[in-house]
């Protein structure tokens, strides 16, 4: 899956300053979750653990899925993958990709916000930090792959 990460001028309803270009709905996870708390995604791809937003795009790792998942809501896909499902509309749309991908483009997309906002006086005051600590984290999550 290819993907880009896109400079955009800062306004009101955007405040990251970047977004990313990619397959529906992975763009849309990427664009609705919000700056201040952006080191609980990486803490969810560190721990492979899913996480939705408000019900209505989330990630799924495939160690979180449950007998219900599978069985009853039909949500199956590799080992090896991550699932973006946005489920505002019916059916949900999804589209998976190699986990190793993903968090690849999660780390990039965050260094890239790191380094947009790490003068940002909005954000909290150890925002940074919890920042260099979680992308730390991630490269050395990464590394184990190779």
């Amino acid at each position: 899956m290819s993907w880009e990460i896109e400079n955009i001028t800062y306004n009101q309803s955007y405040s990251k300053g970047i977004r990313l270009i990619t397959n529906f709905p992975f763009d849309c996870f990427f664009d609705v979750f919000k700056l201040h708390d952006w080191h609980r995604v990486i803490d969810m791809a560190i721990q492979e653990g899913g996480f939705q937003l408000e019900g209505v795009v989330g990630i799924i790792y495939f160690k979180t899925l449950d007998w219900h998942d599978i069985n009853i809501a039909g949500i199956i896909f590799p080992e090896d993958s991550v699932m973006a499902r946005f489920v505002l509309e019916s059916p949900a749309i999804e589209a998976t990709m190699k986990k190793v991908d993903f968090e690849m483009m999660l780390l990039e997309f965050s260094k890239k916000l790191l380094k947009l906002h790490q003068n940002n006086d909005t954000l909290p005051e150890n925002w940074v930090n919890t920042m260099e600590d979680r992308l730390k984290l991630l490269e050395d999550k990464l590394q184990n792959y190779a």
